[in-house]
């Protein structure tokens, strides 16, 4: 379970960051994490979290999007359906699942590397990015069961 202090410390990571990547298999959680972070971190307890898998973007009004970029191959594609403008302005907030088109093109403010171990639970680690070249581990989240955070 995660502790106080350290959803104290998420919540002012991600409350600071305006671009967060997500990394991690198909089925570690990804969705979920973003879900916790929409509703619980960034108060938006009423928002209808859904994988946009196929959608590619769920924009949450006025200025929140979940990003999956599954589907595309290139960043090229992620241009075409005119996303990266959006991000780049950095403006708006955006949870980006599945970014490694982006990575050498636009710099998160956060990055989440979730691993899943045998008995399911995950390691969360989380990476504050500083302009284009420094990269350090803020915080690792040992062992969280992700339906605790729900």
């Amino acid at each position: 379970m995660i502790t106080h202090n350290e959803y104290v410390l998420l919540k002012k990571l991600v409350e600071n960051s305006k671009i967060m990547y997500f990394y991690g298999e198909i089925g570690v959680g990804k969705t979920t994490m973003v879900s916790f972070l929409i509703k619980k971190v960034l108060g938006r307890s009423d928002a209808k979290v859904q994988s946009p898998t196929f959608s590619i973007v769920n924009h949450y009004k006025p200025d929140l999007y979940h990003c999956d970029f599954y589907r595309l191959q290139t960043f090229g594609d992620a241009e075409d359906i005119g996303i990266t403008e959006i991000i780049d302005r950095r403006e708006d907030v955006f949870l980006i699942e599945w970014p490694d088109l982006l990575k050498d093109h636009i710099t998160p403010d956060l990055s989440f590397n979730m691993n899943m171990h045998k008995d399911s639970s995950r390691r969360i680690s989380i990476m504050k990015h500083h302009s284009n070249t420094s990269v350090q581990l803020v915080l690792t989240l040992e062992t969280i069961k992700i339906k605790s955070f729900m």
